[in-house]
């Protein structure tokens, strides 16, 4: 019962690992497609043409194109967020048989003690 319950522990260990590792790499490469203006001078010289627009047609295309842009920005930090739920649960389902194949395994050894004590 110890063996299968050390390998089921491993096999538990390793997905938490893998996973942990593959969230880890997803949100290094997608958080900065959460970011809609790189620093504080492209937001500002994106305020500096509205604010200098002189047609209501240039006006539309600006605005056109920061909302393309906001809802393609909030979109992938949607994703990360459902992706981010997910590992946690999945993490914390890992977790919680981890710890019931552990009180398993102690189990088995204190009766395997008390056993040979006697």
């Amino acid at each position: 019962m110890t063996a299968h319950s050390l390998k089921k522990l491993s096999v538990v260990l390793w997905i938490i690992l893998l996973l942990a590792a593959t969230m880890f790499l997803v949100f290094l490469f997608l958080s900065a497609e959460t970011q809609m203006f790189g620093d504080v001078n492209q937001r500002d010289s994106w305020s500096n043409l509205i604010k200098t627009a002189t047609d209501i047609e240039r006006l539309r295309n600006i605005a056109d194109n920061l909302v393309s842009s906001g809802w393609a920005t909030s979109d992938t930090a949607i994703l990360l967020c459902r992706l981010a739920s997910g590992a946690f649960l999945i993490i914390i389902i890992g977790s919680i048989v981890g710890l019931v194949q552990v009180r398993k395994m102690k189990r088995h050894l204190d009766s395997t003690t008390n056993t040979t004590a006697r």
